[in-house]
């Protein structure tokens, strides 16, 4: 027969010992489930992050934009272009908005679309009337839009240095046999100046060079305003051209986004949410589609996280929330048992 002893040691065992078993238990259930939802929470915060990286891009058109609209209401730009002859203060006025409004590019045309004048250098003469953001701006229209610019533009303008990039290997990349990118994907503001008479005659062009320019990825990282957050990419077709993502502690310019994201992004022209090998780790992801002024898809916008900080902060969580469920679980059964344990002795 079991002596009340043996039955009291019993009491506390079982009575102590349940509390725990079922806090442990119900965490290892709500493990895969916190996991999995705050995956998806860190998902959500990228793809709205990958929104205010698009609004910071295009506060960039806009400053572009402005500098554009600027230039077109000066009196030389207008004096310029009724009498045909270049007013002799319009050069260094044209190279000093270019230093105050940290462009690249300031362009006047005439009601033919022949390169007037062009800020920071000589070069003109030039015909731009086949473009037609130019027909269009000659027409009376502004536009705001991305572009690639061939090498062969860039160099009236002495950007061929900044827009040459040579591309790094990137195993994830599509195959590829080209080894250097010397054209520049450049955000463009185009208006037309009238003159008195509200008669267009002619156009400005302003426009600035994303290669190896971080302003736009490094001002929309910082709205996060936390350290490890969101990195941002701009991408020339699959390259990357400006971007915050490091690599052997610089920046992975010449890298390549990986062939999954190419098929839906740049060949579907679909935005890709998920998972993806980014230069040489995995991120939670965010891509879109970048399009010049006719549609045509020329780049990709990305933010991310990386992964293993994710991982990181929710096994963190994980951990302090299954040691207090423990610590819960103990103090319950020591409650009960020394409950249960008065109970039998005074029934003794």
């Amino acid at each position: 027969m079991v002596d009340a002893k043996t039955k009291l040691l019993i009491f506390f065992v079982v009575v102590g010992i349940i509390p725990v078993v079922v806090m442990g238990g119900s965490m290892f259930l709500m493990m895969g489930y916190l996991d999995s939802r705050m995956t998806a929470d860190a998902q959500s915060k990228v793809t709205t992050f990958l929104g205010i990286a698009n609004a910071v891009y295009n506060e960039e058109l806009d400053d572009v934009k402005r500098t554009a609209v600027a230039a077109s209401l000066q009196d030389s730009v207008g004096s310029s272009l009724r009498t045909g002859t270049v007013a002799a203060d319009l050069q260094p006025l044209l190279d000093k908005m270019v230093d105050e409004s940290e462009i690249d590019q300031l362009t006047v045309v005439d009601k033919s679309g022949r390169v007037i004048i062009r800020a920071t250098t000589d070069a003109k003469g030039d015909d731009m009337s086949s473009k037609p953001w130019i027909t269009a701006a000659l027409k009376g229209q502004t536009l705001l839009f991305t572009r690639i610019t061939p090498e062969a533009e860039l160099a009236l303008d002495g950007l061929t240095e900044q827009a040459r990039l040579d591309f790094v290997e990137s195993p994830t990349a599509k195959p590829t046999t080209k080894t250097v990118e010397k054209d520049g994907m450049v955000l463009t503001a185009v208006t037309p100046v009238m003159d008195d008479s509200g008669n267009v005659i002619g156009a400005v062009v302003a426009s600035n060079l994303l290669t190896k320019n971080y302003e736009i990825v490094d001002k929309a990282k910082a709205v996060y305003g936390e350290k490890g957050g969101p990195t941002v990419t701009i991408f020339q077709s699959d390259l990357r051209i400006s971007t915050n993502v490091m690599r052997e502690g610089k920046r992975a310019i010449g890298t390549r986004v990986s062939a999954e994201v190419y098929d839906q992004v740049l060949g579907k022209g679909q935005t890709y949410v998920g998972r993806a090998f980014v230069v040489n780790d995995w991120y939670i992801t965010a891509y879109e589609p970048i399009k010049d002024v006719e549609g045509n898809i020329i780049g990709i916008l990305y933010v991310g996280l990386l992964e293993s900080e994710v991982k990181s902060e929710i096994s963190s969580f994980l951990n302090s929330a299954i040691f207090m469920r423990l610590i819960i679980g103990a103090v319950i059964a020591i409650v009960s048992a020394l409950v249960v344990m008065q109970v039998y002795l005074r029934s003794l």
